[in-house]
């Protein structure tokens, strides 16, 4: 009898096993159409696969834990991907409880769930938790010698970069270049996608043309892997376009910026985390350009998709509100410039950790708020307090130091002290030209500024106004021609300032030679107005996404 029931127990083991073992090879099967759909991508559907099979390994015996954790894993990505992240961070958290706790230490898919997680929030903006989160990730794989140390590496140089400090962050993207280029080669998408990340560090950095030689080699990467209507290319476009707009060359950025938008909205749609970055650059292009109003609707577009998929407290929401007051400012609406500017810097003070440079951003924003209320006393505290924010590392000289001097600038100038202001503006000329060379359109307006603050020395001030004209190269080679100039509004500007010089010329010394320059200035200017579109107001810095 005993032997008849264990042959009978035996039996139906074996049957059992055979009915998992048809349900593990089905579960298998909606793991591949899973990943396969999200490929598409198709995301929601996705979803629906990759529960199927966490619904067949949660009814397994034993509870195979490995397959559980990666198909949590599986399910959040995808809804992080979808922008649901209240999903998302449910089932990646839900992925490292169950790696914690039933796999060992050093198990490969607790790796990946710890990578996982902390991708969702740096996704998310909680910079510190992740970099815990990704630390963890690293030390298995480095111990374990595991393929994901270099995807490790990338993600923390991302915290870094959003952090601000950029020189860790390059160290980092370099060190995971390092290690795909000695595992995978050159012509791999991993590759491809470290030399676009070293490259958006070198633009924080300023280093401009090492930026473009970068993107430029992600491009030949790119171009051999990848049909042109991919992500990975429009992240490069998006890139390629941030470079070319700090270097004041505007047509080559907005061609770059529309591709990156037709295949973003395509891919994912137009209410997407990722179109909402081309809005945001696009905006700041068209802010420069002097186009108002669509720069307006491209911010608004920004800020409703980053609010509704991140919340208020947000990093990438205070940037898009401070953009919100740059605009606004620019249309003379000061009541709303000074609510958004106030918005953003709010945000960025709740938050536990972000970029030092947005930081000075908005204080130099605010700053600006007050100097064209002519509360010159409010403007030098917030344009002092952004120069102390950025001054933190001494040896460092960049963009953000040099915006924060010419500012302070403006209001000893507006003080009428003149002296000091052009040692200001002068300081300002030396970073801005060592970095963006001598021909760009904050060149010229520090020319500008300069030729402003010596008017009581007449021909040193003309010569400032020629060289911030030969700075946007309107000269005599190319026929003093506005349609070869990348910023006419600032042309506009120039011609403005320097007629308003003349004529103080005039007033002073009666010597009519100055009023007939004076006259022939304004002359120019009206007859080219309508080349330019929009407001002839200055355009605050650009800032890169």
């Amino acid at each position: 009898m005993k032997q008849t029931l264990t042959t009978l127990t035996l039996f139906l083991m074996a049957n059992l096993l055979l009915g998992q073992g048809s349900e593990l090879a089905l579960a298998k099967k909606y793991e591949v159409v899973a990943d396969s759909l999200s490929k598409i991508p198709d995301n929601t559907k996705a979803i629906l696969f990759r529960k199927k099979a966490l619904n067949i390994y949660q009814n397994q015996r034993p509870v195979p834990f490995e397959k559980i954790a990666s198909a949590y894993r599986g399910i959040g990505i995808y809804y992080r991907r979808e922008g649901k992240f209240n999903e998302g961070e449910f089932n990646l958290k839900r992925a490292v409880e169950v790696a914690e706790k039933h796999l060992y230490p050093t198990h490969p898919e607790l790796a990946k769930a710890y990578n996982s997680y902390g991708i969702y929030l740096l996704t998310t903006g909680k910079y510190e938790l992740a970099l815990n989160y990704l630390n963890k990730s690293l030390s298995i794989n480095r111990r374990m010698n595991l393929p994901g140390v270099a995807e490790n590496l990338n993600n923390i140089g991302i915290i870094h970069e959003n952090m601000g400090d950029y020189v860790l962050a390059f160290e980092h993207y370099k060190e995971a270049l390092n290690y795909n280029r000695a595992e995978l080669g050159l012509f791999d998408l991993a590759t491809g996608n470290n030399y676009i990340n070293l490259g958006t560090a070198c633009l924080r950095l300023d280093r401009y043309d090492e930026a473009k030689s970068y993107f430029d080699t992600a491009l030949l990467v790119y171009n051999k892997m990848l049909p042109k209507t991919t992500p990975e290319f429009a992240a490069l476009y998006n890139n390629l376009g941030a470079v070319a707009n700090v270097r004041g060359d505007y047509q080559t950025a907005l061609e770059n910026f529309e591709n990156a938008l037709k295949i973003t909205e395509k891919d994912l749609g137009q209410n997407h985390p990722d179109v909402a970055n081309i809005y945001a650059n696009s905006g700041n292009l068209l802010l420069s350009r002097g186009d108002i109003n669509k720069a307006l609707a491209f911010f608004q577009k920004a800020y409703g998709i980053r609010l509704k998929f991140f919340g208020q407290n947000n990093h990438l929401v205070a940037r898009t509100c401070n953009y919100l007051g740059d605009t606004y400012l620019l249309k003379k609406d000061f009541d709303k410039a000074y609510e958004w500017y106030n918005k953003a810097i709010l945000i960025f003070e709740t938050l536990p950790a972000g970029d030092p440079a947005d930081f000075a951003e908005y204080k130099n924003d605010l700053g600006y708020y007050f100097e064209k209320l002519g509360n010159y006393q409010s403007a030098l505290k917030f344009y002092n307090e952004a120069l102390g924010v950025v001054r933190k590392h001494p040896d460092k000289q960049d963009l953000d130091i040099a915006n924060s001097l010419a500012r302070i600038g403006n209001v000893l100038l507006l003080k009428s002290n003149f002296k000091q202001a052009g040692q200001n503006f002068q300081q300002a000329l030396l970073i801005t030209k060592e970095i963006l060379g001598t021909q760009h359109p904050d060149i010229a307006q520090i020319y500008c500024k300069l030729a402003l603050a010596s008017a009581d020395e007449t021909e040193l001030a003309l010569s400032y106004c020629d060289s911030a004209m030969l700075s946007l190269g309107y000269t005599k080679a190319n026929g003093f021609s506005f349609d070869k100039v990348d910023s006419p509004l600032t042309l506009l500007e120039i011609l403005e300032k320097k007629g308003k010089l003349l004529q103080g010329f005039y007033a002073e010394s009666k010597f009519r030679k100055w009023l007939d320059e004076a006259d022939a200035t304004y002359k120019i200017g009206e007859k080219q107005r309508h080349t330019a579109v929009g407001s002839t107001a200055i355009s605050p810095c650009w800032k890169v996404f």
